[in-house]
């Protein structure tokens, strides 16, 4: 892949594309794709802040939203519920089923709007299938609406897939444990992992280069997190070239982190002794 841009390597797409690379996101994409394909009612995606999981689900989005005739009739909702504010569960998805609710409507005339709309889809032969990211930051209703929604999609055929940081609370369990087909657990990356990921990042990219000892700081730096990852792969790739460098080494990474990492965490101090990871391809 020619990069003629610095840019063009850290797009979102481009980085979706590799993610999806990836052994690991790749089988858990495929598991979601199976139990919306065959309506379960539930699939939860359980994984610390950055480890991937609006990544994934937004790559099940796509996928159900570009897909061939076997999954034509399933209609995907992108329900974020870090933007909702405190318009709550019920209000996103109401709003993406295109019932433009008022901000005064009441919550059971829109779950009587939403079932008529499962309902009508199922007449036709279609399933909605709800979205959902970040459950964790949605209002104290939101476990209670999941519930609901989860049973709606049991009624008629369709699938709720959502994620939430862990731990799992006792709420949450037991409203989406009876009804929840599938539960993937997304951990942080092991070394092997965070090198395979920067390799197919930076496939086919102008210099610099990272050396060995590069990408085993970026995976000390980032905890294994893929947020965090590309972070810091971004900042020290786009800092490199702002001073012509050829090759990047940890000593570079660790400097260009301790610029730009957030105050809360600390970087390992030992980073020039951290075992080398291999960067393929």
């Amino acid at each position: 892949m020619s990069m003629n841009a610095p840019s063009r390597a850290f797009e979102d797409r481009h980085i979706l594309t590799v993610a999806l690379r990836l052994p690991s996101f790749e089988e858990a994409l495929a598991r979601l794709l199976y139990v919306v394909e065959h309506r379960r009612p539930c699939g939860l995606v359980l994984g610390l802040a950055g480890t991937g999981k609006t990544v994934l689900l937004e790559a099940l989005f796509r996928e159900l939203s570009d897909a061939p005739s076997s999954r034509a009739s399933c209609r995907p909702l992108r329900v974020d519920l870090s933007t909702a504010g405190g318009s709550g569960l019920v209000w996103a998805l109401a709003d993406e089923m295109g019932l433009s609710p008022r901000t005064n409507a009441h919550d059971e005339a829109l779950w009587r709007s939403i079932e008529d709309r499962f309902q009508g889809a199922s007449l036709s032969g279609q399933s909605i299938v709800p979205v959902i990211d970040h459950l964790e930051q949605a209002d104290k209703d939101a476990v209670a609406g999941l519930g609901r929604c989860c049973h709606l999609a049991a009624r008629f055929g369709s699938t709720v897939v959502v994620s939430v940081r862990p731990p799992l609370g006792s709420a949450l369990a037991a409203v989406a444990g009876p009804l929840c087909d599938l539960r993937i657990e997304l951990p942080s990356w092991t070394s092997s992992e965070t090198s395979t990921f920067v390799a197919l990042v930076l496939e086919g990219a102008r210099p610099p280069r990272l050396h060995e000892d590069a990408v085993a700081a970026i995976h000390a730096c980032s905890g294994g997190r893929m947020r965090d990852t590309v972070h810091v792969l971004r900042l020290t790739v786009f800092a490199a070239r702002a001073q012509g460098l050829d090759m990047i080494d940890a000593d570079f990474v660790q400097t260009v982190a301790g610029e730009i990492w957030r105050p809360s965490t600390r970087l390992p101090a030992n980073l020039s002794r951290l075992p080398a990871a291999s960067v393929g391809g």
